[in-house]
């Protein structure tokens, strides 16, 4: 293949996703808005009480502050994790990329971030970002779970169709698999790498395996309980700050009847929808979580949308604002984020024999 014609399927593969991620979005918004009368949804912003909107906002930004202290306890294993002021501006420059970038791209540019900042190896990094997006899958299975049981006792009988043997299921591959990979990575790495030339990967073995041991490097913070505590609890601190901002904003717009435990259900609901590859911002995906999450609770869909839209715009325009904010009091531009790959010199030893 020739130079020209592999730029040229580079830009077909490129232009082919963004318009099935365009399309996704459509089809979510057109799905989360099915039979709104926005003539009420406007009504539902004039009615809106905005100083509960002020208190969603400050608790959603507060939550950061945690992230960044978890990223510390799974960064603090072996090394140095930075300071925290590093790791709480590579986070609020991550997820402001996320909310103006497709394909969460801010993962990795939070990544390279503080790798620049803090000459952690980029691959240690990228391996505690992973540890903590599985921390945080775990912990919204088992606040899902656990609101859909809440929600079941108190009668509602809307959820009995929800699976929830298969979420149960979910949740002990997820324990298994946590302490699996922590205590026996070399069996892991030992069965990627014999496994690679099977499936015509025979090339990249060495690049695949350096790049997953890094990445399990990451969970080595399971290999001592009481760093693994800390972790889960600040996980849990995080997700219980998400779910409070969700509740303040629903009494914002008047919607009682949820509480904190049908707010935790809705975010955990939003959680898994933004899985769905979409938009920037996950516009689409999130509107469509949260009108299925409070129509068990038979809220009007005027104002499920209402709420929708202000809750995702107030968490996206603060994270963008303080995220540019701190990228350009850090002297920083896109060219700082053109190189995303991970160098396998960095990537910590991956001398398996297969």
């Amino acid at each position: 293949m020739t130079k020209n014609s592999h730029n040229l399927s580079i830009q077909i593969r490129r232009w082919l996703y963004i318009c099935a991620i365009t399309a996704i979005a459509i089809i979510m918004l057109a799905w989360a808005g099915r039979g709104v009368s926005f003539d009420l949804v406007f009504q539902a912003w004039q009615q809106a009480q905005v100083e509960w909107l002020g208190f969603a906002l400050l608790i959603f930004l507060a939550s950061y502050p945690v992230r960044a202290k978890r990223w510390g306890t799974l960064l603090g294993v072996k090394r140095n994790p930075a300071s925290f002021g590093s790791r709480l501006g590579a986070i609020f420059i991550g997820f402001a990329c996320n909310c103006i970038l497709p394909g969460r791209v801010g993962e990795l540019v939070r990544a390279l971030v503080l790798h620049r900042q803090s000459k952690i190896p980029l691959g240690t990094v990228v391996g505690s970002i992973f540890t903590a997006r599985l921390l945080d899958a775990l912990i919204a299975f088992i606040l899902l779970l656990g609101s859909i049981l809440a929600i079941a006792q108190s009668g509602t009988t809307t959820l009995a169709a929800l699976p929830l043997k298969f979420i149960t299921l979910v949740l002990v591959f997820f324990c298994i698999a946590f302490l699996l990979a922590a205590w026996y990575p070399e069996v892991i790495l030992k069965l990627v790498g014999s496994i690679c030339p099977k499936i015509g990967l025979a090339r990249w073995r060495d690049s695949i395996v350096a790049t997953l041991s890094s990445i399990l490097t990451g969970l080595d913070v399971f290999k001592y309980p009481q760093r693994s505590v800390i972790a889960i609890v600040e996980t849990f601190c995080i997700w219980g700050m998400m779910g409070a901002t969700f509740w303040f904003c629903a009494i914002a717009f008047g919607i009682i009847s949820p509480g904190f435990i049908g707010s935790l259900f809705v975010q955990s609901v939003v959680a898994l929808a933004i899985v769905v590859p979409s938009s920037p911002g996950y516009l689409g995906t999130f509107e469509a979580g949260v009108r299925f999450g409070l129509e068990v609770y038979q809220v009007a869909p005027g104002v499920i949308l209402a709420y929708a839209l202000t809750l995702h715009l107030l968490m996206n325009a603060s994270l963008t604002t303080i995220g540019l904010a701190i990228a350009v009091k850090k002297g920083l531009s896109w060219k700082d984020f053109t190189s995303l790959s991970l160098p396998s010199s960095e990537t910590g030893d991956s001398h398996i024999d297969y």
